[in-house]
Order: structure tokens, then sequence, then C-alpha cells
């Protein structure tokens, strides 16, 4: 069984090797504020400031990018927003720790989250029924035209930040045993497997794409934010789909490897490689 980690990085702190606007150059069409504030979050969560465990001051970002305080302020505010750092009057801005690492069970990863007695918080938004277009219908295997199919989509955040947004489509069959109240109070895989049923195999894509209006919004992210994508169609023991998920996920509080191994007798990389999902908050 692979294991699912929350994790953070310490390095020693450095000035970040760049000449004024290096950093922005490459985003023309991005406001000043956000290329600043991407800069200044994309250090924050490699780690280059764990030592002093501060922002630099505002004047000394302003001399770095060649920008006005107003576009610091701003771009700080944003980091604060995301929960980065913490502004304090009179005082320097405070990076904010991260989360310790965390260990999950990778076959429970996108259904639960949950590991060591700390759990993602599911919050229902969508629960109807619906008639599937073509492609819906056949990606679920439907028993004919009239079935029906159960649409659900929740929010996951995580210490009060939002990690994931899922979209989760299941044939008759599957969405009878689901209910609302269930969701907003259990894990989908839980609720399915005290029905007895249980996922045997499943098909998983990864991809990344832009952040929609709604899910930027839904995500505390900026419009157009890069989003991890993962489709998955898992089915039962017969090979009958159960569930479609489509999950949109932060850039930032997740990442995917995968380990592979040769076989030891075919000197190629084992059919069984080991999958590892990160997560960091």
């Amino acid at each position: 069984m692979t294991d699912v980690k929350f994790v953070g990085r310490r390095v020693a702190e450095r000035r970040p090797s760049v000449r004024p606007r290096d950093a922005l150059a490459n985003a023309p069409n991005v406001p000043l504020y956000a290329r600043v504030f991407q800069t200044l979050r994309d250090e924050i969560l490699t780690g280059f400031y764990d030592s002093s465990g501060k922002l630099p001051a505002e004047f000394a970002i302003e001399n770095r990018f060649l920008v006005s305080r107003i576009t610091v302020r701003r771009a700080v505010d944003e980091l604060q927003r995301a929960g980065l750092v913490m502004r304090s009057q009179g005082r320097p801005t405070e990076i904010l720790p991260r989360p310790p690492a965390l260990v999950v069970d990778v076959g429970r990863e996108i259904e639960s989250h949950k590991a060591e007695g700390i759990d993602m918080q599911p919050l229902v938004l969508t629960f109807t029924w619906l008639r599937p277009d073509a492609s819906l219908a056949e990606s679920l295997m439907l028993d004919g035209p009239d079935e029906k199919v159960l649409w659900v989509t929740r929010l996951r955040r995580r210490l009060g930040q939002p990690v994931s947004h899922t979209s989760a489509h299941m044939p008759e069959r599957i969405g009878r045993l689901v209910s609302r109240d269930a969701l907003n109070h259990h894990q989908l895989i839980d609720i399915l497997r005290q029905q007895g049923q249980v996922a045997a195999s499943a098909d998983q894509i990864l991809t990344a794409a832009p952040a929609s209006h709604a899910i930027a919004e839904l995500l505390d992210l900026p419009v157009g934010a890069p989003l991890f994508c993962l489709r998955r169609l898992t089915r039962d023991s017969d090979g009958r789909p159960m569930v479609l998920l489509n999950s949109s996920l932060r850039w930032d509080r997740f990442s995917y490897r995968m380990d592979m191994r040769q076989a030891a007798s075919l000197a190629m990389p084992a059919p069984e490689a080991a999958d590892e999902l990160i997560y960091s908050l």
C-alpha cells in the first residue's frame, strides 16, 4: 500500500537569484500585483523564508521588483488572503507555518483524504438526478436510455483552506444508496462500502488546466490559475462502472509522483508501479 503525505520542505533562507522584474517578465498580461504575489507565493511554498519566518520589508520588495508601495501592499494582501502570511501593524509580515507531514491511505485519497485523525471537511454543493448525455451514458454503461444519473459536487477544505472541488456521477443502482445528508457527514467510499459496494478497479487520468471563473471562486484562486484535474472511473468486481469522478485540485496543495521499479526477472518497469500523491497545504 502506498502512502499519501502532506509535506513541507525546509531550506536555508537565501536571496532569490533574480534581477529586478526578472520574475515578472514571463507574464506580461498579468497585473503587476498578481505577478509579485505569484513570485512571493512560490518562494514561500518552496521555503525561501523558512529560517527567518518573515517576509522582506515592503521597501525591499519595491526595490526588488521596481514596483510601487501600493502594488506591494496589494500583493501581500493576496498572500494573507491565501493563508500564507499574517500582517501586523508596525511589525514584519510573518510567514504562517504549514501543517506537519501527514500520511493517508492511497486507496482512499481522493474519496476520503483521511489521515491520522485529521480529515478533509466536505461540503455538498450539488445533489441532483439528471438524464445523462450520450457520452456520460456510455462511460457509465447505463442499462437503458431512461436510466437517471445522480450528480454530486463537493468542496473539500482542510484547516479552513479549500483544497479540491469534486464532481461525481453515479448510475442509478449506486446513486440510490447515497443521501445528501450522508455525504455531508461521511465519505462516499465509506457509504458505498457499508452497502456492500466495493471498488475493484479504476481508470485514472491526470491533466492540468486553467481554473474557470466558477472553480476559481470556490478554490479561492485567480481565474486562469493552474489546476490539477483528475478523472477517475471506478468499477466493481464485475467490471460495471460505479462512480465517474472529476476532481479539480489547487496546484499549490497537490502534486503527483510515481515511483517506477524494475521487475526482478524482466529488467523492465514493474506493471504495479507505485503511485504517491503528495498534498502540501
